[in-house]
Parts: structure tokens; sequence; C-alpha cells
């Protein structure tokens, strides 16, 4: 019986604090259903998540055909944690140590590794995360202290910040650029992970949002360090918003705040804290220059130069012209570079203070502004000073501070009764969206293309090295070597050990036919990069130009040794043997790289050389074809099926194929001179003499093609002579003899003329 009262008892006192708790929801922080309450509902907030989700995919409609760019490269294209089946658990191994954006890049491996399924991801969660903020501002406002003035006004309020939040071009850095999504799934978990605790706050289950919202933090977590706040972040909107004490808020909710503690040991990018730690101690230290090249940068240095850098963020925040994709941030090492920049900060940080004192709810967002974007814009340094997708997080805050501010400016202009004021700042809101969406819209279209990409961010940040490079090695890819080289010089002048930069220069020397000057750059680069597959590829290459295949042979080797895996140098490693006359040794490199990949066509192309050596010419056209079937735009492929017909015989089909090599590049000496062949065994003269001295001008130093040029000139000379044109005739024969000076038929035909000229001027007379 006593058993039976004890139970009874301990039942009622569960049923009595369950009561409480309920009590408590109902009294103090009870809001209405999702929708926050049908009666203070606009007509249209109904419609407005789908508005956003349709604006926010029209501005990003163009963002699909986006290409991989800087980090997307090696962390996305070229990165094999991400290259196996998501369940295999190889993402674990992510150099990248954000597991689950990892998990999400495998994901989009395995759905079909195509460009558009990225950036629909990315978009996808760019969306979900505004669809978050909208929810956030909506349920906040009609939080008890702030209904009574803002029940009315918070749908439209909530759209508003959202949409602008959503089309504003500076996201584009962390939605379009698609390893950002570091960024943006860890502003999505973010703002989910407060959206629950409200939730959860104004819930009579409160505890199964509160589960929910840690289990969204350590997402979080597991995305980016910046996360690290959002456990400060939720206690300063519980003190503000909900409660009367931070004693208050951690009575009420221990639980939640102890599960939030315990997400920070999920943090991503392992040694976070440490690094923060270490930052603050090595403060004092500092060095005589900053560093010319990535990272070094003592945290002093780092921690100078970011005033300077905030403010450019808040102003590209307010006026969105003049967005870079890749700053490279000088470091402020001037007073006139630091002190202005930190005075201006200062007085703002001031402020935001004095308004969280003063008035906490405006207050808070400020906070919001610079708690987040202080773990990558403090003291901790990063390799790059600057980098826009830093600000995806805290452009809310600021947009929110501007909407709330003209709100209060609408609701002093309505005091007579008018409604006039409400509508002109709704239109004016939309028109700021519309602008804002325009400009993202166009803003995309730059991410189509990395040659459009670096030129614009060359004429923004003349002096980024890095860029440099990168815009270089996109000229490269279009046959523009020249230009590419003068890149590359001015990269290497700001940045003398840029080994990425040797490495460029070098592959754009050995398509010049400089080799010797290749072989200098690619050995600079292993000197700074000796790891580096890529270098070792240009030495071998420049290696087997200068007619040393043994030496070319041991740098392919040691490119197995580094990446056993890089099936396609094999290619290449069958070339060096060709080279050597080892074709059987050449064909079974060949076929080894197509068993990895059947349309591997640099492998292709290498097979019908080998079959065009041996004398196979049926089978070597066929692999030439075969090979620019799969990319029209291989230039070597087009240059050597023309060898092979025009050696079968069919010289119009190889007139052809060596003007479709000139085209993809117009400095290809070799087709130019071999082009000039065909044309002259066609009876074409001029045109022979038009390619030959466009292979002299393409490679200075280019014997074959200067022999032929004579030659061309001469039968050139003949053709004149035969037409009548006795004077051109004359002066052809001479530039013929300037480079065969003891060609007998151009002798004979210039003396023969030069006679006949004489004895016709001694008639006359």
């Amino acid at each position: 019986m006593a058993r039976a009262q004890r139970r009874q008892s301990r039942k009622s006192k569960r049923s009595e604090a369950a009561s409480e708790r309920r009590n408590a929801a109902a009294t103090d922080i009870a809001v209405g259903s999702l929708d926050g309450g049908a009666a203070a509902r606009s007509k249209i907030a109904a419609w407005m998540p789908l508005m956003l989700i349709v604006g926010g995919a029209l501005a990003y409609s163009t963002s699909f055909k986006g290409v991989f760019l800087l980090d997307d490269i090696i962390r996305i294209r070229d990165n094999p944690y991400v290259q196996q089946p998501w369940y295999s658990g190889t993402w674990l191994g992510d150099k990248l140590r954000r597991p689950l954006v990892s998990l999400s890049l495998a994901i989009n491996n395995d759905l079909g590794d195509t460009l558009a399924g990225y950036h629909a991801f990315n978009l996808a969660i760019h969306l979900f995360a505004a669809l978050v903020l909208f929810g956030i501002i909506r349920r906040t406002l009609r939080l008890p202290r702030l209904r009574e003035r803002f029940d009315q006004s918070a749908d439209m309020l909530a759209f508003i910040i959202a949409l602008l939040w959503t089309l504003h071009p500076l996201q584009t850095a962390s939605v379009t650029y698609i390893i950002q999504r570091c960024e943006s799934m860890m502003g999505m978990f973010y703002l989910l992970t407060l959206y629950l605790v409200i939730r959860g706050a104004t819930s009579t289950r409160s505890k199964r949002w509160y589960a929910v919202a840690v289990f969204a933090c350590i997402c979080g977590m597991l995305c980016k360090a910046v996360m690290v706040t959002a456990p400060l972040m939720i206690l300063l909107f519980d003190r503000i918003f909900l409660t009367e004490s931070f004693r208050d808020a951690l009575r009420r909710r221990w639980g939640l705040y102890i599960g939030l503690a315990v997400s920070l040991a999920f943090l991503a990018d392992g040694g976070f804290m440490t690094n923060m730690l270490n930052a603050a101690a090595k403060l004092p230290t500092t060095a005589a220059a900053p560093p010319k090249g990535l990272g070094g940068i003592p945290p002093l240095m780092y921690a100078a130069t970011q005033p300077g850098v905030i403010l450019h963020y808040l102003r590209l925040a307010l006026v969105p012209v003049g967005l870079c994709f890749d700053y490279w941030w000088p470091v402020a090492t001037t007073p006139g570079r630091i002190i202005p920049p930190a005075l201006l900060l200062g007085a703002i940080v001031f402020a935001t203070l004095w308004a969280f004192r003063r008035k906490p709810a405006f207050g808070y967002l400020g906070l919001w502004l610079f708690v987040i974007i202080a773990p990558t814009s403090s003291v901790r340094s990063l390799q790059s000073v600057a980098f826009e997708h830093r600000m995806y997080l805290s452009l809310a805050g600021l947009i929110a501070i501007i909407v709330f501010a003209a709100h209060s400016l609408i609701e002093k202009a309505k005091a007579n009764g008018s409604n006039a004021p409400a509508r002109v700042g709704v239109a004016l809101a939309m028109i700021a969206a519309c602008a804002l969406g325009i400009a993202t819209f166009e803003r995309n279209k730059l991410f189509h293309s990395e040659l459009a990409m670096w030129e614009d961010v060359v004429a923004k940040a003349p002096d980024n090295p890095r860029v440099r490079s990168n815009l270089a090695l996109s000229l490269a890819k279009k046959g523009r070597f020249d230009e590419a080289i003068v890149h590359l010089e001015h990269a290497l002048a700001l940045w003398p050990d840029y080994g990425e930069a040797h490495n460029n220069m070098s592959m754009a020397l050995l398509r010049k036919n400089r080799p010797a000057e290749a072989l200098a750059q690619a050995e600079e680069a292993l000197r700074i990069w000796p790891g580096n597959p890529d270098a070792h590829v240009n030495k071998a290459g420049a290696l087997l130009d200068l007619g040393d295949p043994d030496g070319a042979i041991q740098s392919y080797e040691r490119v197995l040794e580094l990446k056993p895996g890089y099936a396609a140098i094999r290619s290449d490693l069958g070339a060096a043997y060709a080279q050597k006359g080892m074709l059987d040794k050449a064909i079974e490199q060949y076929e080894i790289a197509l068993d990895k990949n059947a349309d591997d066509a640099m492998a292709i192309n290498n097979l019908g050389g080998a079959y065009y050596d041996m004398g196979r010419l049926d089978d070597a056209i066929a692999k030439f074809r075969r090979a620019v079937e799969i990319n029209d735009d291989y230039a070597d492929a087009h240059h050597n099926l023309g060898l092979a017909l025009k050696k079968q015989g069919n010289v119009e089909a190889a007139l052809a194929s060596y003007r479709r090599a000139i085209e993809i590049n117009p400095d290809y000496a070799d087709a130019h001179n071999n082009l000039g062949s065909a044309l002259l065994a066609n009876g074409d003269a001029a045109g022979a003499v038009a390619e030959f001295e466009a292979a002299l001008h393409a490679r200075s130093d280019f014997p074959i093609a200067h022999t032929n040029l004579g030659h061309a000139r001469y039968f050139l000379a003949v053709a004149f002579e035969k037409a009548g044109k006795l004077d051109d005739a004359v002066k052809t024969y001479r530039a013929a003899l300037e480079i065969l000076p003891d060609h007998p038929q151009a002798l004979a035909r210039l003396n023969a003329l030069l006679a006949r000229d004489q004895v016709a001027a001694g008639a006359m007379q």
C-alpha cells in the first residue's frame, strides 16, 4: 500500500511538472501554429515560401553551366576520396576534413557526376536555408516581446529579409562556387538549429525539438568550423527574446545547452580550437615583410588587415559592385592601411554593443554579423585574407538591420493613419530584390568559363599571381600561348617561388617549342614542390623534345610512383618508348591506358602514331579519326590524321585536317609546315609560301620550314614567270636565293630573266 502511494505520489509530481511546463509555454512564449496564427497572416503569406523558391531559382537559373574553379579541381574533380560510392566510406578519409560535405560530394558523384547536379544540390541547400531564415524571423517577430509591434507585419518583414538575402549576388561565392557548399551547408544547419530551438521553446514537446536541434548543430559542426559560434548565438537569442536572464535560460533549457556543448566535439577542421589559441599566443610576433605567397601571415598582421576586409564586405553588402572571386588581398603593414579602417570598424562595433545594451533585439542583429564572421576574420591566420563566401550568414544580420530600420521610419511616417509609406517601402524592397536578382543572374554567367572568370579577376586584382597563373592556363587551353607566357611572367615577378606558375610556364614553353626553357621551368617547379607529378610530366616532355627519351622515361616512371593510378600518363610513356624505336613497348603502354579509359583521346592518338611508324596506315587513320571524334579540339590528332591521309595520297582530306589543327592552335608550327608541303604538292605555291612563313613566325628556329620556304618561293617565282609577271618573278627568285643561295634552277632562271632584260634594253637603245 505504501509502495502504491509512493508511485502515485511520483506520478502526481511528474504530472504537475508537465502541467507547469505547459503553462509556462502557454503564458510566457506561446505563439500560433506553424503559420504564426491564421488571424495575423497576410493574404499572400501562404505564397511567400513558394515565391522565395521561385525567385531564388530564377536568379540562379544561369548557375547550372558553371565549371570547376580553384579548389573545385582538387576537392571534387580530382579527389579520389569522393569518387567512390558513398556507401564505401572512402569520403571519411577526405583531407577536406569536413565529413558531411565530403559525403554530399560522394552522393553527387554517384548521381552522375555532372556539373548541373552539383549546382542543383548547392541551390537546394541555399533555398532551404532561405525558407528556414524566413521561418526564424517570422516566428521571432511573433514572440510575446515583439508580437504587439510586429504581429501584423511579421510575414512581410520576414519575406523581404529572406528574399533580399537569397537574391544578393554576394551569395554566389557560396552557392555557385561548388566547393563552398561547405559554407552554405554550415549556414543551413546553423539556421536550422536556431529555428528548432525556437520551435522547442514554443512547444509543449520541447525535448523533441531540442534533440533535433542538437543533431542539426552536430551536422553543422561536420561542415565547417564557423559553426562553433552557434551555441553562443543561440544562448544570446534565448536571453534576449525568450527569458529574463542567462540563468533562467540555462535553468529552463539546461539539457539543450549541454547538447550544444557536446556538439563542439564534432567540430570539423581538426585543430580549430588549438589553432585559435596558438594564434592568440602568437599575436605579439610579426614579420619584417608579409609573405608573397599563400599562408604564413603572422596573426597580428592578419588581424590588422581584417578591418579593411570587413569594411569591404559591408560595402559589397550595401552596393554589390566590384565582386571579385579571388582577391589576393594585400596584407596591411602601414599605419595608413591599418588605423583608419580599424577606427571606423571599432566605431561600428561600439555602436553594436551600445545597441545590444540599450536595444538588445536590434543589437543582436549586429552581433550576428560580427560574431559569425569572427572565426575567419580575427586572429586565426588563413591562407587567403579575404573571400566573399565568408559573409554568407553574416549578410542576413546586415540586411535585417536595414529592413527593420526602414520599418521604423515607415511606422513613424504612418502616424497620420496613411498606408502609403508602407506601400512605398514594400515597392522599394521589391525593386531592390529585382535588382539583386538580376545582378546574381548575370554574375553566375562568369562561372560558365574559366577564361571569363580569370579575366574578370585579373581586371579587378591585377597583382594576384594565383589568378594570373590560372588565366595563363586557360589561355593555353585556347592555344594562346604567347599571352599565357606574359601572364606567367607577371605572376612569377609577383611571387618568384610560385611552383604552380613555374609548372604552367613549362607547359606553355613546351607548346611554343622551347624545350630547353621549359625544362628549366619544370626543374624550378620541382625544386619548390618535389612531389608535383605535373611538373615531372612537363620535365619528361621537355626531355623528349630535346631528344632524351631515356630521361623522359625516368621522369614518367617517377610520375607513376607519385600517382600509381595516373593511367593517362601511360600514353606519354608510350611516346617516349616510341621515340626510342621500341614500338612494341609503346603500344603496350597505350593499351594499358585504354584499358583504364577506352575514350582516352591521347592514348588513341599515340597508338595511331605507332601504327603510322609501323606503316599500318589504315589502322593509323582509324585511330586518328577516333581521337578527333572524341575530342574535336585535339589539334595533334587532326595534324596526325593529315600526315597519314597525305601519305595515303588523299591530299584534299589532308589539307582539311591540317587546317583544322591550325584553327585550334594558330601557332602550330608543324601543322603550318605540313600544310605548306601539301599545298605545294597540290600546285598552290602562294599558299605554301604563306604557310611556311607562318611556321617560321611560330617557331623561328625551324630549319625544315626555312628550307621549304626557299623551295616554295622558287615555284612561286616560276608561276609568276609563266604568267608574264616578270618583275614579281625576279623579286621572288631573289627571295628564294636568300634562303637557298646555291639553288641551281633559281640561279639559272634569274640569270636568264636578267639577261633577257638586258637584251631588251639594248634593242630599245
